[in-house]
């Protein structure tokens, strides 16, 4: 779901956290839009990631707020996180592309409001489905429905549930950065599964961070064999595996090894 919203007064984080705390119903993950209005008036506070920042650098202990070269994380209370995420222009390697989501279609395990915080913001193509029985296996089908485009520029802000909304980012013109609104499941802050999807076939095509990162971990040991019986497993992945990356990883290790 996109909406727009004018320019608010600048919200400091605990105002904003009463604002959720009051207004949100984890139970509930459609009501994050009923803060909608208040984190475009988060995103307005002057010093929201600089202060950050200058909290990590002067912390001599304890756990650091800029979590990994794009995540800060700005508050964390109960089921719900605020964070900063940082979009380059272009991903150095592939692997970036991967860890940033640039043009890989994937849902989430949690609902989340997504606003502008600075550049002129990702470009996103999204599409829904019904997660309620599918059972996340590769190459299973499911129906995809396509539901929009939209830039993420000063204003916007973007809602995706857990189980419907499918995505892609795309990277933005200029350096850019979004401010999120994280809600972890229920209550207890637990997070659904999540997969990649192929929009092409219909299919899921692969689990961040466990069958697809097993799949690239293997093919790469594979890749340090080199024997005839390797090469032809290797290629017969890179041609007919189910998942694109997983075909994309398999024939660039076919191609180091085997010159293509």
């Amino acid at each position: 779901m996109t909406s727009h919203h004018d320019p608010a007064a600048p919200m400091d984080l605990h105002a904003f956290r009463r604002r959720v705390l009051a207004s949100v119903d984890p139970a509930r993950p459609e009501t994050l839009q009923t803060v909608a209005g208040d984190i475009v008036a988060l995103a307005r506070h002057p010093g929201l990631l600089t202060d950050a920042l200058r909290a990590d650098l002067l912390r001599e202990d304890g756990p650091l707020r800029m979590q990994t070269r794009q995540t800060c994380i700005l508050d964390a209370f109960g089921p719900f996180v605020v964070r900063i995420n940082l979009w380059p222009v272009e991903a150095a390697t592939h692997e970036d592309n991967e860890n940033l989501s640039f043009f890989a279609y994937h849902d989430h395990g949690f609902s989340f409001l997504t606003t502008h915080y600075y550049g002129p913001g990702y470009h996103t193509r999204t599409y829904t489905y019904d997660a309620t029985g599918v059972r996340g296996e590769i190459g299973e089908r499911v129906a995809l429905a396509y539901a929009g485009e939209a830039t993420l520029a000063p204003g916007t802000v973007l809602m995706y549930l857990a189980g419907r909304d499918v995505h892609a980012q795309f990277p933005p013109p200029a350096p850019s950065a979004s401010l999120n609104l994280l809600l972890r499941g229920d209550t207890t802050g637990e997070l659904g599964d999540q997969y990649y999807f192929d929009i092409d076939t219909g299919t899921i095509c692969g689990k961040p961070t466990n069958d697809l990162m097993r799949r690239r971990m293997a093919l790469a040991l594979a890749g340090t064999l080199g024997d005839v019986e390797s090469e032809g497993h290797l290629r017969r992945i890179a041609d007919g595996h189910a998942c694109p990356r997983t075909r994309d990883e398999a024939r660039r290790v076919v191609s180091r090894l085997y010159g293509g």
